[in-house]
């Protein structure tokens, strides 16, 4: 996954035009608030590619969206941002490892996933020299914002499609989920793979073999999947064999019916409304990928958002 960039100048636009009140326009936009949402109720609602201090008032759809995530390697520079989090009332995903697996996490020889490898850059962000990991936990201590829910979690993989051969299998993630509850106490762990992929992998199997150091799943739903119906029915009874929670979300930017094409504003509600309603007791975030896409400010979009905060608070682990 691509780290944070700028918005296009289509949004950028959008939000200029902008006036404060925070009802739909005439147009059926939402325009944008004077002050950011409070994750005061319901789960988190965001994009990839924003980071917290990016939330400025008239510049962002700021009433919509309760968080997102995004890579960042810098645990010290994580830290800072989930204060400017906390201050804003809003909650956030971080992965502190390279997005680009195929560079950094596979084999010499073929595409299996090394944990080695994997484990080593972890180490490296989070326990840089001279000081290290004291009393096996990280040198930045991020204790406050995962007690408190600002820091939602850590996702430890992004596109795990690249790997083969049923890698990373059971034990790695298990393995990568205990490494970072050993840095970051309390922390929720989540790999960016459904988990009726996550059943796919060695030592996993689809009976009831259940996670205890990965804490959720990750499903991302587009146009290529099956029905969306069905795809939630799938996706929530896989993870609840294997005691996962799930980070729900839609391919927003390139995920529509055309390669390459965005979401429409219908598909946008009709996709997200099962995987946000209510009674989806398996739902504990909902993150949309990514922060170029261009009907952000939508009628749709409001709607979704609404039925994010009135979802039951629920914690990923």
């Amino acid at each position: 996954m691509r780290p944070y960039r700028a918005l296009t100048l289509a949004v950028i636009a959008t939000a200029a035009c902008s006036s404060e009140a925070s009802t739909p326009t005439e147009s059926g936009t939402p325009a944008y608030p004077a002050t950011p949402a409070s994750l005061s109720s319901g789960i988190v609602f965001g994009m990839f590619g924003f980071a917290p201090s990016d939330w400025d008032a008239g510049t962002r759809p700021d009433t919509l969206y309760t968080g997102g995530a995004i890579t960042d390697r810098n645990v010290a520079h994580v830290k800072n941002q989930l204060q400017i989090a906390q201050n804003k009332g809003l909650a956030w995903w971080y992965n502190v490892t390279s997005p680009d697996e195929t560079l950094y996490f596979v084999s010499s020889t073929n595409h299996d996933f090394d944990l080695a490898k994997w484990k080593a850059e972890f180490n490296s962000n989070v326990c840089p020299a001279p000081v290290g990991c004291p009393n096996d936990t990280s040198e930045v201590s991020l204790s406050q914002y995962i007690n408190n829910g600002t820091l939602k979690g850590t996702w430890l993989l992004d596109d795990m499609a690249k790997f083969t051969n049923g890698t990373p299998s059971y034990s790695d993630l298990e393995a990568m989920g205990a490494l970072a509850k050993r840095r970051f106490p309390g922390i929720a762990t989540a790999v960016r793979q459904r988990p009726t992929e996550l059943e796919k992998l060695n030592n996993v199997g689809t009976g009831t073999k259940q996670f205890v150091n990965l804490d959720a799943g990750w499903a991302q739903y587009n146009s290529r999947q099956v029905a969306i119906n069905l795809y939630v029915s799938d996706q929530n009874a896989a993870a609840s064999r294997h005691g996962l929670k799930l980070v729900y979300g839609i391919n927003v930017s390139d995920g529509g019916d055309n390669a390459g094409a965005e979401v429409t504003q219908a598909q946008l509600k009709a996709w997200g409304t099962p995987m946000l309603t209510p009674t989806n007791s398996s739902t504990c975030s909902f993150i949309m990928w990514n922060e170029t896409y261009s009907l952000q400010n939508t009628a749709a979009m409001d709607s979704l958002s609404k039925l994010a905060k009135q979802h039951a608070t629920r914690a990923c682990r």
